[in-house]
């Protein structure tokens, strides 16, 4: 059985400003926020679905917003169907608690 604890969807600027930072117009850019879903047991050989959950203020002007999908720690490796995409699925190699 793999207890698998979703912890943290990867959030990044493509132009990244720091939180708090003035933006062009004055406005105060603010950090994303990001929700990667319930924590959720399997037993292999099922894969997990993922449904993760980012949002921005859309500052600085013209940033985007992308969301990854990553192993933070766990015994064996993990394979994303869409790495990139907020709903996808991953699969594991070996059975234990798994942080993505």
């Amino acid at each position: 059985m793999i207890r698998l604890l979703v912890l943290l969807v990867a959030a990044s600027l493509a132009a990244p400003m720091l939180a708090g930072c003035q933006g062009y117009a004055g406005d105060v850019n603010q950090p994303p926020s990001v929700d990667a879903g319930a924590d959720q047991s399997i037993t292999l050989p099922s894969s997990s679905s993922l449904a993760g959950a980012a949002s921005d203020d859309g500052l600085p002007s013209g940033s985007t917003l992308t969301a990854t999908w990553s192993k933070s720690s766990g015994p064996g490796t993990v394979t994303f169907g869409d790495a990139h995409a907020l709903t996808t699925t991953a699969t594991f190699s070996a059975s234990g608690s798994y942080e993505l």
